[in-house]
């Protein structure tokens, strides 16, 4: 490993910090809704039930499984999972998961404009998307895309020997 890139992790650029921070709170919370909602869903909580659960608007299936075989609900949810993991391991090495992160700001803002427009074409029933959902994935769009262009703002900002102005 490089001299400059040991001397980067070990002290990160300005702004570096509090974008980990973003991404472990991210990670967190993706996790602990995910994890969750899976477990819920596996154990079929009547809080999740699709007919009077209260917690029903978490959720975009049926909990009954029964003969009917729902095979997409925990198939998203493990997606996430995962997601969330990833979300914690970039928070160590946001540079090293440059790649991951643009994926992740262009996923959640083509979901999150996707979203919108059909909560808001039924809005009486998706209403809850607009407080819920739908800006859990933008702000996750918008805090990676504020980070990309201070990374290309700093990496403007260097001179030719390579060190900060």
């Amino acid at each position: 490993m490089s001299e400059t890139a040991i001397t980067q992790r070990d002290n990160p650029p300005r702004g570096v910090g509090a974008f980990r921070v973003f991404l472990r709170v991210y990670g967190l919370l993706t996790l602990v809704i995910f994890v969750s909602l899976l477990v819920g869903f596996l154990a079929q909580s009547p809080l999740l039930a699709e007919h009077g659960g209260a917690l029903n608007w978490t959720i975009w299936n049926d909990v009954r499984c029964g003969s009917e075989h729902l095979h997409v609900p925990p198939m998203l949810m493990i997606v996430y999972i995962v997601w969330g993991v990833f979300l914690l391991r970039a928070a160590n090495d946001p540079n090293g998961y440059a790649s991951f992160l643009g994926f992740t700001m262009w996923a959640n803002l083509a979901h999150g404009v996707l979203m919108a427009a059909q909560a808001a074409s039924e809005f009486h029933h998706y209403w809850s998307k607009l407080l819920t959902d739908i800006p859990f994935v933008l702000i996750l769009a918008a805090g990676i895309y504020a980070w990309r262009r201070r990374q290309s703002t700093t990496v403007d900002s260097a001179d030719s020997s390579g060190r900060q102005r």
